[in-house]
C-alpha cells in the first residue's frame, strides 16, 4: 500500500495531512468529540418561567399508577359484530358467518356481542326464508310449465 500523500496517478492533486482532500493543507485538524459523540444543544426552557424537573437519573413511574380510570378494555368482536349485522340483511351468508366469527372472538375475550347474535340470527332466518320462497317459485314454475303457461299474445 503507498502512502496517502503520495498520488497514485500523476494528475491526482495530493492528499493534506489531515486527510480531507478539499481542505487547506496548513489548517488544523479539528478536535475530535469525546465518545466519538457531538455535544447536544442546550435546552430551551418552558414557555411561561417553569423550570423542567431535574432528572436524577432514576426512571418515571408509569402514568396510569393507582389513580384514574383503568385502561379501557375493547371487545375484540365489536367492529365485526356491526358488520355482520349490516352484513345479514344483505348478504345472508356472509353476514352469517361474520356475525359468528365476531360472537366467538368476543365470547373468548369474555364479552358478550348482542349485535353478533343477532346477525347469526337474522342470517339465520332470512336464509331459510330464502330457501323456503326458492322451493314455493321452482315449483310454481315446474306446475306451470307442466299445465302450460296462458299466452295472451295478438
Amino acid at each position: 500500500m503507498s502512502d496517502p500523500s503520495t498520488p497514485n496517478h500523476p494528475n491526482t492533486p495530493p492528499v493534506p495531512p489531515n486527510g480531507n482532500p478539499g481542505s487547506d493543507p496548513g489548517a488544523p485538524v479539528p478536535p475530535a468529540y469525546p465518545g466519538g459523540q457531538q455535544p447536544g444543544y442546550p435546552q430551551v426552557p418552558p414557555p411561561g418561567g417553569y423550570q423542567p424537573a431535574p432528572d436524577y437519573g432514576y426512571p418515571m413511574a408509569p402514568l396510569s399508577g393507582g389513580y384514574g380510570a383503568p385502561p379501557v378494555q375493547v371487545d375484540p368482536g365489536k367492529t365485526l359484530g356491526i358488520i355482520g349485522f349490516v352484513l345479514a340483511f344483505v348478504f345472508q351468508l356472509a353476514g352469517l358467518v361474520v356475525s359468528i366469527i365476531a360472537y366467538l372472538q368476543s365470547k373468548r375475550a369474555g364479552y358478550k356481542n348482542p349485535l353478533a347474535l343477532a346477525g347469526i340470527i337474522i342470517s339465520a332466518v332470512l336464509i331459510v326464508v330464502g330457501i323456503i320462497v326458492s322451493i314455493i317459485l321452482i315449483a310454481a314454475f315446474a306446475t306451470a310449465m307442466r299445465n302450460g303457461v296462458p299466452y295472451y299474445g295478438n
